[in-house]
């Protein structure tokens, strides 16, 4: 299908802005860094979240049909990865922090 064949290329979009926004990030002098990474975190995250839930609704459609889409599962986490990345690296700092 169509959409499958759109979010599959868009799945790639999420962690290409992630690595570009580290790389942009560890660029900036000072707190600049910071003020990006404030700037353009949460968008990235809301994005890739967004996009995460479109690809387990795609999945779950197909998987309802009694077709097996692998690929398109693995395009779900990828287009998930930035949000999870961030949501593993909260729960391992805030663990670190209460030991």
């Amino acid at each position: 299908m169509r959409v499958h064949r759109v979010f599959k290329a868009a799945s790639l979009v999420p962690p290409v802005l992630l690595i570009a926004a580290c790389w942009e990030s560890s660029r900036q002098e000072g707190w600049g860094g910071w003020a990006f990474a404030a700037s353009v975190g949460p968008i990235l995250i809301g994005f890739s979240a967004v996009l995460g839930l479109v690809g387990v609704t795609l999945w779950a459609v197909e998987r309802r049909r009694g077709a097996h889409a692998p690929s398109l599962l693995v395009a779900t986490v990828v287009a998930a990865s930035p949000c999870l990345w961030f949501l593993v690296r909260i729960v391992y700092l805030e663990w670190v922090r209460s030991s």
